[in-house]
């Protein structure tokens, strides 16, 4: 679960006349369904059940959808087992940057676990 780290310095950022300075610690709980979670490192894990069937071996990729994002899982790269998981590297939510809150460069990773039923 991500963590931010806020330092206050001035008597204005907390309202109070006489302290000088505060870290305050702001844990965020994001509203995810429920076959998503969020790890410390805010790389993204995503459960889906997929039907397995013939028709399956022609397609070229399988489409999942996160939020309005699209993503496309090569067919090519996976298994014939029942679980396996499928990572998206670096196309994730954005990591923390604790010298520059506004760099959103860096992004975890996705990891989509995914049962053949």
């Amino acid at each position: 679960m991500p963590i931010l780290k806020i330092k206050l310095t001035t008597k204005r950022d907390v309202g109070v006349l006489s302290l000088n300075e505060y870290d305050i610690i702001v844990k965020c709980i994001p509203d995810l369904p429920p076959h998503m979670n969020i790890d410390e490192n805010n790389n993204l894990y995503v459960n889906i059940n997929i039907p397995f069937q013939a028709s399956l071996l022609k397609e070229k990729s399988i489409p999942i959808y996160l939020g309005k994002k699209r993503f496309d899982i090569e067919i090519e790269r996976l298994f014939i087992k029942q679980k396996q998981t499928y990572i998206f590297k670096k196309m994730g939510i954005s990591v923390i940057n604790e010298n520059d809150m506004y760099n959103v460069e860096r992004k975890g990773d996705i990891y989509v676990k995914i049962t053949f039923v």
